[in-house]
């Protein structure tokens, strides 16, 4: 096949890891690309923290000036500046990146994050209308597996039923509904050893080597499609098993009957009843089963094919020369207020409000992100809502970024909840709604009341704010929504600086204030997966 003779630089967390998913790229990309460069921003923080592994990814875009960069964002492992400063760095270099979990991040996060990408490709392929909505140009549909790495092998079927992936959803209660049952399973992957009653059939942790090798062993593999919000979506553990050639029973899915042609091609349940019926008969259907394990391996190789799909994506893409324009700042003005001007009276707040737009609040020590008000007032403007909340940091001059509160999960929980967890410097709204609900501002500020509700609040899930450890104290904190960024900075210290250790928790317990039981419950957790790593 000829190569194009151009150079990508593929940016993903965990693509030097050969657990990850993202290892089924690689292959596909070097055999369309004359020369294919890895950046492991994972292996990067891990080996020289989050600062340095920002700067040296820059350095390596000015170094190499790659023609295209492949993204697959996670959460905040760049700094959301970074695409604005490549574009100055390597003008003609195209940014792509892949959303995998529109399902969950559509409204929250990849509207927004999309705009930094000249294209964008899309896993949860019923969200390709809501790009084209929302103004976001280069979008394409990009569901499947590799099927150079899951493939059909030579190999007896030794195991009759098997499950690879997390125990998250209704998984657990599935797997032991079956076990209770008399079904021979076997399950793999991270996360269930903390069910020590699922020990004997747990296999650990696969590669991806070992998940081809042990689907190729299996008489039946189960594909369950939930997302951490029990929601159906797309997975794609059925593209892999099936182009490995092997018999899969998928939970039922209305995106996969509309993918396949019919139960000749994929076989799916709706309940753990008809799960476990549908397991002993094809137990006992040995044909048909393998008949149908080749019908929607043929299927799979026509048109979920990872080779085949990139090849057409980056053909489209080099005959199209065009480039996204940089994101400018929207001219409207944003009035930053300190909580202590929330006692002012009315008509002074109107004076001093007069010539702006918007409102927020800050305090000395917070930092806003270059881009924080292009994000909030955008998302304010396309949602219609009256209140934006964005995700923060939480620092401190001796510790860093050590804590970063995520908004989605704790906003879809409860109102009444979230409203006692949030903070202040991460709203922003327009100026006629604060004066109009003033006293409903001040009670939230001060008794944690209820504010903001999902009729009237739209989630950026993007840390746009730093927000001091000792300023404003929350009405109540929740360990589960808050990203234990420190944990990175401990990682790097073991790797390079073993000896600034005890220092730097020692400071994290001085400095953390009211964060300090996350700290310890965390600090405990960590320290138990590292003797369970390497001494239990």
């Amino acid at each position: 096949m000829v190569k194009f003779d151009e150079k990508i630089l593929i940016a993903v967390w965990g693509c030097h890891d050969k657990y990850y998913a993202v290892n089924q790229w690689i292959g596909p990309l070097k055999s369309l690309f004359k020369k294919t460069i890895t950046f492991d921003p994972k292996e990067q923080i891990f080996t020289n923290g989050k600062n340095n592994m920002n700067a040296i990814f820059l350095k390596k875009v000015e170094e190499e000036k790659p023609d295209y960069i492949l993204f697959w964002l996670i959460y905040d492992e760049f700094y959301i500046e970074i695409y604005e400063k490549i574009r100055k760095l390597s003008p003609r270099t195209k940014l792509i990146n892949f959303f995998g979990d529109d399902d969950t991040a559509f409204d929250n996060i990849s509207k927004y994050k999309a705009l930094f990408f000249d294209y964008n490709l899309v896993f949860q392929i019923d969200y390709l209308n809501r790009y084209k909505k929302e103004g976001v140009r280069g979008v394409f549909p990009f569901i499947g597996a590799s099927t150079s790495i899951y493939r059909p092998i030579e190999a007896s079927k030794e195991y009759e039923v098997v499950f690879i992936g997390t125990p998250k959803s209704n998984r657990y209660e599935s797997i032991k509904y079956l076990l209770s049952n008399g079904v021979n399973i076997k399950i793999a992957g991270a996360g269930w050893e903390k069910y020590p009653e699922f020990a004997s059939i747990w296999f650990g942790k696969l590669t991806v080597r070992q998940s081809v090798e042990i689907i190729n062993k299996s008489k039946i593999n189960l594909s369950f499609t939930r997302n951490y919000l029990d929601k159906l979506h797309f997975n794609s553990r059925i593209f892999e098993v099936m182009a490995s050639k092997s018999f899969v029973i998928s939970e039922y899915f209305d995106g996969y009957a509309k993918l396949f042609k019919n139960d000749k091609e994929i076989v799916m349940f709706k309940d753990n009843k008809d799960l476990l019926d549908k397991i002993r008969y094809y137990l006992k259907n040995d044909k048909e089963r393998e008949q149908i394990a080749d019908n929607g391996y043929n299927r799979t190789l026509k048109f979920f094919s990872y080779q085949k799909q990139l090849k057409y994506i980056f053909q489209k893409i080099r005959l199209n020369k065009s480039k996204i324009k940089p994101i400018k700042e929207i001219k409207l003005n944003v009035a930053y207020l300190e909580i202590q001007d929330i006692k002012k009276n009315i008509n002074t707040l109107k004076k001093e409000l007069l010539n702006y737009d918007y409102v927020a609040f800050k305090e000395k020590n917070n930092i806003s992100s270059d881009v924080r008000n292009f994000f909030q007032i955008l998302s304010l403007l396309k949602s219609k809502k009256n209140i934006s909340c964005c995700d923060y940091y939480i620092w401190n001059k001796n510790l860093g970024d050590y804590l970063c509160f995520t908004s989605f999960y704790a906003f879809e929980k409860s109102d009444v909840f979230f409203n006692k967890i949030a903070n202040p410097y991460q709203i922003m709204v327009e100026k006629k709604y604060f004066i109009d609900n003033l006293e409903s501002f001040r009670r939230f500020i001060q008794e944690g009341k209820t504010l903001m509700t999902k009729t009237n609040t739209t989630i950026v899930s993007i840390p746009l704010v730093k927000i001091y450890s000792s300023n404003f104290k929350q009405k109540i904190i929740y360990r589960d929504n808050y990203l234990v960024k420190f944990e990175n900075n401990l990682t790097y210290l073991l790797h390079k600086k073993i000896y600034l250790l005890p220092s730097c928790v020692l400071n994290l317990l001085i400095y953390s204030g009211q964060y300090r039981l996350i700290i310890l419950k965390s600090l405990k957790d960590i320290l138990y997966r590292f003797l369970r790593k390497y001494f239990l």
